[in-house]
């Protein structure tokens, strides 16, 4: 004879871990491969007389879904954001980062 299990969504639990330090840890530590990732990928494409860098913003609490631990990666100067617009750098960095 099968068991029966009962699975209850805590909501209340899910805010707890998702804006915990713990998970403010990973999310950082995602968004920085993403910055490493954009940056080689820039000074690859181009050689700027400044060199292009991107930069890490957060982690803050998020509104979405209750509130959650987001970062995100922002062009730290004009030539890392004229690659982000040219040559969608932050896109490229997403899909060849370590966090798929």
């Amino acid at each position: 004879m099968a068991k029966r299990v009962r699975i209850e969504f805590i909501s209340r639990g899910f805010h707890d871990l998702l804006s915990s330090s713990e998970v403010a840890g990973v999310v950082m530590d995602a968004a920085a491969d993403i910055a490493d990732v954009a940056t080689g990928l820039s000074a690859a494409i181009i050689h700027h007389k400044d060199a292009p860098a991107y930069e890490v913003k957060g982690p803050k609490e998020g509104g979405y879904g209750g509130g959650r631990q987001i970062a995100y990666v922002a062009a730290a100067n004009g030539a890392a954001y004229g690659d982000a617009v040219r040559h969608q750098v932050l896109e490229r960095a997403v899909n060849a980062s370590r966090i798929h």
